[in-house]
């Protein structure tokens, strides 16, 4: 899973008109991938209120300063939320009141407070909820933080699916006795041509730079196994991957 991809698709998931809809509240004014960002930003922003996070795991930055220096406002990262003593409090005036790193991993969900959605509700996986003061960006945290988590958390399955479907796939090869370097053959064609309709012989030799009589052989030996099977209607000698 490419985390720093995931996370910033779904922070700019979040649509900008349908926040400022919304009177009172605003999207970040400078919402920027950490690629975009000047070098000093994002080392202000991890020396700052951002203590602890390495600057390579810097995915979006809100830098909320007037002039751009980065040493205040939020970030999103890798795996954890962080913002400066502004970002979450109490209340108008008060105190920050989140610990960061906020892990993505233990919040739950996110959601605006049902009486003043200037607050927002943080729900933790060990079953603690707390009201947070979001100010101006409450809508745009929670849509965003949202986001992210649903987005991690349908990538996570993902690659559960798939490392399921390998592991499937593994135990039908070994049942079949298949040589190891046949079956390092197969787990690497597997993930690359799963996904297509049909696959070639011809597709075989480009995927995994093998000789037109291997992949032949390759093929003669998944048939076997009843790894792949034969597709109708696209001409001879086409194929596709069982389901695992």
């Amino acid at each position: 899973m490419d985390r720093a991809k995931v996370v910033a698709e779904a922070v700019f998931s979040v649509d900008k008109e349908e926040i400022e809809k919304r009177e009172k509240y605003s999207y970040p004014v400078r919402l920027k991938e950490a690629k975009d960002c000047k070098p000093k930003q994002l080392e202000n922003a991890a020396a700052g209120f951002a203590a602890g996070c390495a600057i390579e795991d810097i995915v979006v930055l809100a830098d909320t300063t007037f002039f751009g220096k980065g040493t205040k406002g939020y970030l999103f990262a890798k795996d954890a939320f962080y913002g400066d003593n502004s970002t979450f409090t109490t209340s108008g005036f008060g105190k920050s009141c989140v610990p960061y790193p906020l892990l993505y991993e233990e919040l739950e969900d996110v959601y605006l407070d049902e009486e003043d959605s200037t607050y927002l509700v943080l729900c933790y996986k060990n079953g603690e909820k707390k009201r947070v003061f979001g100010n101006i960006s409450s809508i745009f945290l929670v849509a965003s933080l949202r986001a992210v988590l649903k987005a991690l958390e349908h990538e996570q399955a993902m690659e559960e699916k798939k490392t399921k479907e390998l592991q499937t796939l593994e135990e039908q090869m070994e049942a079949q006795n298949m040589s190891q370097t046949v079956k390092e053959r197969v787990l690497l064609l597997y993930p690359e041509l799963k996904q297509y309709q049909y696959f070639s012989r011809s597709d075989i030799v480009e995927t995994i730079d093998v000789s037109a009589s291997t992949a032949g052989d390759l093929i003669k030996k998944m048939k076997e196994a009843e790894i792949i099977e034969a597709v109708i209607g696209y001409g001879k000698g086409k194929y596709k991957f069982n389901k695992f």
